[in-house]
């Protein structure tokens, strides 16, 4: 009988093990969250927007593993989508959800704009973590946005933060109520941010009546 030799199979040190065996007796809560956001105050934008959303972007949940032996995964891409559009839609004459990513070379027809927005953070950190008995909440979003012919009109980061106190029985209800004060300090900041946005501004006024949004509305008031 051949006696298997035991040596040649790589050791790991206790600490490794014991964080292995304890992520995976974690458990992960699921955060999905929709609901309304604000509407900009004042005339909407003589513009019709296109918004672009990457698969990545679409499908962003990242996942957060927390001092509580608990991991979160938050479906973060999906309730951003809605954000975007409800914005967009009480901020500009229309909006146009693109299929495919814009290209220089073959522009979309139809839109005077075209925004993408991006993630670059991410963070939840849950009441063990800080003196308060606090879920908080943050993430940033990279915007970019491009005339049709794909050259570049503004960009800029908006900063997103929320948070929530811990509910004793129930902390996903904190995790999703802290997503949704940070999802409309979002929408806040793209409402105010949009439309002083130089090179936004100077669009505007260089497209004057020539704007996809001024021709289709002379077009339809014919």
């Amino acid at each position: 009988m051949k006696i298997k030799n035991f040596s040649a199979f790589p050791s790991f040190p206790l600490g490794v093990l014991i964080l292995s065996a304890s992520l995976l007796g974690a458990c992960v809560h699921h955060v999905r969250v929709s609901g309304s956001f604000p509407a900009p105050v004042g005339d909407r934008l003589p513009l019709v927007v296109g918004l672009y959303f990457s698969p990545e972007f679409k499908n962003y949940a990242p996942v957060e593993v927390l001092y509580q032996r608990s991991n979160w995964k938050i479906d973060l891409g999906t309730a951003s989508e809605q954000m975007f559009e409800q914005v967009f839609y009480n901020l500009s004459n229309r909006i146009v959800v693109l299929k495919d990513k814009p290209d220089g070379n073959e522009p979309p027809e139809g839109v005077d704009l075209i925004v993408i927005p991006t993630f670059t953070d991410f963070g939840l950190l849950d009441p063990s973590a800080t003196p308060l008995e606090f879920f908080s909440l943050s993430f940033k979003y990279k915007i970019d946005v491009f005339a049709p012919d794909g050259n570049l009109v503004a960009d800029w980061t908006i900063n997103a933060y929320g948070k929530a106190p811990s509910y004793a029985l129930n902390a996903k209800n904190s995790v999703k109520e802290a997503l949704m004060f940070a999802l409309r300090d979002a929408a806040a900041s793209l409402t105010l941010d949009f439309p002083r946005q130089p090179g936004v501004i100077r669009y505007i006024n260089k497209a004057g009546a020539n704007s996809v949004a001024q021709t289709q509305q002379e077009e339809n008031s014919d």
